[in-house]
């Protein structure tokens, strides 16, 4: 777990790296946004909603509420993660960034869950939150150079923001370890699932069809994670 966390520290960085090169931005955002899309349905359709079901059957309203809770947070906030530099949904960079610091805290309860609960695929659960970081990390980055903040305070942002990975670790692990349940596991569970599945159809699905020309890349990294994910299911049992 140290490990994984010095990574996520790292990868949370990458958005002050990556957006200094406006042309690399775009194709490495254009490809591992593909790759994320099927990560998260994959994930959420194939792993997350089956295993909390079957913990309780009454929870696939807590998944509908995870859906539910992530459209909320991002309309009212005004948070979204996307390719484009001038994002108009990046309208107050200072609540956006509050809301992104805030959405790893369940990331972690999500990858937490899964590693007490002795499932093996925590790691998966882990590297889809990596995958997702680099988008978000840009998309934060990108937003905080258009805004008025100098340089200074821009870096002194990202690495507070990357420092969520380790004070989180922390916190959900001490919250989880205070409430858990087997009742509390597939609750959070579920909504976790639920969150990345309006991710998924909210904000990269949409990215990928404007991409047209990397519809190649699409199918394949599509077909690439559907066979992951099953062959991680089927070594599940």
């Amino acid at each position: 777990m140290a490990i994984s966390i010095l990574i996520l520290f790292i990868i949370s960085l990458s958005g002050l790296i990556i957006t200094h090169n406006p042309k690399i931005e775009k194709k490495i955002l254009e490809n591992i946004i593909s790759l994320g899309a099927w990560v998260m349905i994959s994930i959420s359709i194939v792993h997350i909603m089956p295993e909390s079901i079957k913990l309780n059957e009454k929870m696939v309203f807590a998944f509908i509420i995870g859906f539910i809770l992530i459209y909320f947070i991002e309309n009212f906030l005004m948070v979204h993660s996307c390719v484009e530099h001038e994002c108009h949904y990046h309208n107050i960079s200072i609540v956006s960034w509050i809301a992104l610091f805030v959405h790893t805290f369940f990331d972690w309860i999500g990858i937490w869950a899964w590693y007490l609960s002795n499932s093996n695929l925590w790691y998966i659960i882990l590297a889809w939150v990596a995958i997702h970081q680099i988008p978000v990390s840009v998309s934060i980055s990108s937003l905080l150079r258009h805004s008025n903040f100098t340089k200074k305070i821009q870096t002194f942002m990202m690495i507070l923001f990357a420092l969520s990975a380790p004070l989180w670790f922390i916190g959900s692990f001490l919250f989880l370890s205070w409430v858990w349940s087997e009742f509390y596991t597939s609750l959070f569970l579920a909504i976790s699932g639920g969150s990345l599945l309006y991710i998924w159809a909210s904000d990269l699905l949409p990215t990928i069809h404007k991409n047209s020309k990397n519809r190649n890349s699409v199918i394949i990294f599509f077909l690439i994670w559907i066979i992951v994910t099953s062959l991680a299911k089927f070594l599940e049992f």
